[in-house]
């Protein structure tokens, strides 16, 4: 068991107020508006990136009006696949 006598008690509570102090001092934000906010600033590059990101998340993975009309001149016979464009296409995407 430990004895606290009168000084030392007061002195506790001497530190215990002083604390108590800083704290609503942090919780209220003022020892924090003493600090410089933190800011990002985009290039116009990156802007132009981050519309055309957002336009790309919002475009359907699946265009369901090309797949049926697709689908259709399949089951028709009407498909037809031109390989000279599709070859020059292939090499072209090599370079």
């Amino acid at each position: 068991m430990m004895n606290v006598s009168g000084s030392q008690f007061h002195g506790i509570l001497k530190l215990y107020g002083e604390q108590t102090k800083v704290n609503r001092t942090m919780k209220t934000g003022v020892a924090a508006a003493a600090k410089p906010s933190d800011s990002v600033v985009l290039s116009p590059k990156a802007q132009e990136f981050a519309g055309l990101l957002a336009k790309l998340q919002q475009t359907p993975e699946v265009r369901p009006e090309v797949v049926q009309r697709l689908s259709a001149q399949v089951e028709s016979g009407e498909y037809r696949v031109d390989a000279a464009a599709v070859a020059k296409n292939l090499l072209a995407g090599a370079d």
